[in-house]
């Protein structure tokens, strides 16, 4: 029987960029408040935000079945500026906001293994659409949030945050009965009623790119924790598909192969 997830959240572009000198024949590119910058006319877009999380889901596990919800319309576009001569990462980053932002639509006939939150706070998510959520046949529930938890009150499972976020709303989340705090190269926090129940160090790895890291990371926990219900196990095997995004170029979305790959090279070490 295949595993259904529903994703919830907001939909993001992640544009990619090359920064070039005007002397190779690249074109101008003029953003508001910035300086022009000369970029190729070479570029990328890749899924982000909820986006990014279902794409990850289903590199992971082919098998599965993903269905979003995200805002009916209306897609911010993050643009991230690149050289061309260096290894993809980002040299800084613009926003272009939409302003037709539409609530997500719930089908509450479905029933769906697991709920998945990706919620950046743009408009996918309101009050109604959660009272909805809460009507609907799916369990368990992972929350990622940019909010203040409160909003979600107790309802998920396992919130996950980084550690920007944690800081943000500490009190918040030291009342949540299962959190994974997130801190890039550095150690995943498990944190339960506040108290730290486990702290797991990520493998070291040579970082490329962390943009959407974060994304592989939330959604191989959440597969995991479907496999085996095991939240140890499901973090360890999180902080590998994080480690393995983080290590490539643009926003990636890590394979259940390469994460295989990766234990096939510890385990021959």
């Amino acid at each position: 029987m295949k595993t259904r997830i529903l994703v919830v959240g907001d939909y993001i572009n992640d544009m990619y960029l090359p920064i070039k000198d005007i002397t190779s024949g690249a074109t101008e590119h003029t953003t508001t408040g910035v300086s022009p910058v000369y970029v190729s006319n070479r570029g990328c877009t890749f899924p982000g935000g909820a986006g990014n999380v279902v794409k990850n889901l289903k590199s992971l596990d082919p098998s599965s079945e993903v269905s979003i919800a995200s805002q009916q319309e209306g897609y911010d576009t993050k643009i991230r500026y690149y050289y061309e001569d260096g290894n993809g990462t980002p040299a800084f980053r613009i926003d272009n906001k939409s302003k037709n932002w539409k609530p997500a639509n719930i089908d509450l006939s479905q029933k769906y293994n697991a709920l998945v939150i990706s919620d950046y706070n743009k408009g996918a998510i309101n009050v109604k659409v959660l009272e909805n959520l809460t009507q609907l046949r799916a369990d368990p529930w992972f929350i990622h949030t940019k909010r203040n938890p409160d909003f979600y009150k107790d309802l998920a499972d396992i919130f996950v945050c980084n550690f920007s976020e944690y800081t943000l709303y500490e009190a918040q989340y030291n009342k949540l009965t299962k959190v994974v705090i997130t801190s890039g190269n550095k150690s995943t926090i498990l944190l339960e009623r506040g108290r730290i129940k486990e702290i797991i160090k990520p493998p070291t790895i040579q970082e490329q790119c962390v943009v959407g890291a974060g994304d592989s990371f939330f959604a191989e926990l959440v597969l995991q924790h479907l496999y085996d219900n095991d939240i140890l196990n499901s973090i360890c095997f999180a902080n590998i598909a994080g480690a393995i995004s983080a290590s490539k170029p643009f926003t990636h979305s890590v394979t259940n192969n390469e994460i295989k790959s990766f234990l096939e090279k510890i385990h021959t070490k």
